[in-house]
């Protein structure tokens, strides 16, 4: 026989041998029954699986709405977290002393938009103990952003870039070098998962000026560092 023929064969004994008779019956039930009798069973059948679908679709609505419900929660909780934390933020910033916020400054060097390119200089304040996105525009290209974490830490005195990739950079502040300002140059990080995947990129940390006559709160020395730490 032909393999395709035997093929067919094989399928169609299988699916009569899977096939189902109304009502729950037997083949041999069901082939014992008067025409009548099955056409009258079809139309109970009938009955019922539509009766199910109705059952099943009231259902499966039911659920979407709960899942919707639960989403619609969900963003109105997240959407109250950041109001809380924005307001926590805000309230610091306007009791800040100095040494509590840094000014990050980043330029140079190239960052990951799917490929390396180049990006707009990057300047942003970050309080003591606070993470934050940092947004990366494409030069030229501005509408083409990433997203980069970074973190200061609750002292004040470590300053963390991308902060989730594996080489991290890590900045300490040894000898107070943040008062008077600090560039660190040509820095990478070659984790190709990391969010930045940085080449040849500078920055320059330094705690904010809050005015002429404000005078530096005391910052503990810490061992003078020729780079910045790499974790």
């Amino acid at each position: 026989m032909d393999t395709k023929l035997l093929y067919l064969a094989l399928t169609l004994a299988l699916l009569t041998g899977c096939q189902s008779y109304p009502m729950g019956l037997s083949k041999a039930e069901w082939e014992a029954l008067p025409l009548e009798q099955q056409a009258e069973y079809r139309r109970q059948q009938n009955v019922i699986d539509e009766e199910r679908r109705r059952e099943q679709a009231i259902i499966n609505e039911q659920r979407r709405k709960e899942q919707a419900a639960l989403a619609e929660q969900h963003r109105l909780e997240a959407e109250e977290r950041a109001r809380q934390e924005e307001m926590r933020l805000a309230a610091l910033y306007t009791h800040a002393r100095y040494g509590d916020i840094v000014t990050v400054t980043i330029e140079g060097g190239l960052v990951n938009f799917s490929k390396h390119r180049a990006y707009e200089p990057v300047r942003f304040e970050i309080l003591k103990g606070q993470r934050k996105e940092v947004e990366f525009a494409q030069l030229g290209s501005p509408s083409t952003k990433i997203f980069v974490p970074v973190r200061l830490s609750e002292d004040g005195q470590t300053f963390y870039f991308d902060e989730n990739a594996r080489d991290r950079l890590v900045f300490i502040n040894a000898n107070n070098v943040w008062q008077t300002g600090k560039r660190y140059e040509g820095l990478a990080i070659h984790d190709t998962s990391s969010r930045s995947l940085a080449s040849a990129i500078n920055i320059h940390l330094q705690y904010k000026d809050f005015g002429q006559g404000t005078p530096p709160r005391p910052v503990p020395n810490r061992p003078s560092l020729g780079q910045p730490l790499k974790r």
